[in-house]
């Protein structure tokens, strides 16, 4: 009996190594493919489009790569576990680089066009999850844009309404930081033409609250690959 335990242990642990390894390189493909065709897609300024068909869907073209990769996993007969845990890492690989892209470049990319962009794109998302496969692209999954989201709230808001105090930083949001926050308000602070103002008394919280820890500006874009696979089954 204790040899056929450790065999299957053996063979389990083998197993492991080597969907590991093909999820891997799998991913080097995707992820040089969403970042040179996806990201670039959505930080786009003119996602916001018209009404026609035809418009619809030139607008939906940023989505046509996540919506390959899923078919191609389904078509593979590959595990639903695995395809759920693949789309999740898509998602977030966008949501990171996108991020990372907007608060790197801040002074040009902070604007209430912006956030509204990110809200569009991030409601394509979340509208082909749905209708593609709920049960293998459950809400969790969804939210592994939660960062974008956020931080397409923060660049549409009020921005006198944004922070009142430290508490409500917390309460507001809850995958930014107020690093984070603060850089992404800094371009509106300085622009004295910006319909959207920002109360120097708001600046002051964040960059108070701040400094109280070794806040990190970006994402890791790499976070997702840490999850092991027993975690997909």
């Amino acid at each position: 009996n204790n040899k056929i335990v450790d065999m299957l242990s053996k063979f389990l642990k083998e197993t492991e190594t080597i969907i590991s390894k093909l999820y891997l390189g799998i991913w080097q493909i995707v992820g040089f493919e969403i970042e040179n065709k996806v990201v670039p897609s959505v930080c786009q300024q003119n996602l916001i489009i018209g009404s026609t068909e035809s418009d619809w869907l030139e607008g939906r073209e940023f989505l046509s790569l996540v919506h390959q990769i899923y078919t191609q996993l389904k078509f593979s007969t590959v595990l639903g576990s695995i395809r759920t845990k693949f789309i999740g890492h898509t998602f977030y690989y966008i949501n990171s680089l996108v991020f990372n892209q907007i608060i790197t470049h801040s002074n040009e990319t902070c604007s209430v066009i912006t956030g509204l962009n990110l809200k569009y794109a991030l409601s394509v998302f979340d509208e082909w999850a749905v209708q593609t496969n709920p049960a293998e692209l459950p809400p969790p999954i969804r939210r592994q844009t939660k960062c974008l989201s956020e931080a397409a709230n923060v660049l549409m808001l009020g921005k006198a309404l944004i922070v009142s105090d430290d508490q409500n930083i917390e309460n507001t949001f809850q995958s930014l930081n107020p690093f984070q926050i603060y850089t992404l308000l800094l371009p509106f602070y300085h622009d004295p033409y910006s319909s959207q103002i920002v109360e120097p008394r708001t600046m002051l919280i964040l960059k108070e609250t701040a400094s109280l820890r070794s806040y990190p500006l970006l994402l890791d874009s790499n976070a997702f690959l840490s999850t092991p696979y027993s975690a997909l089954i």
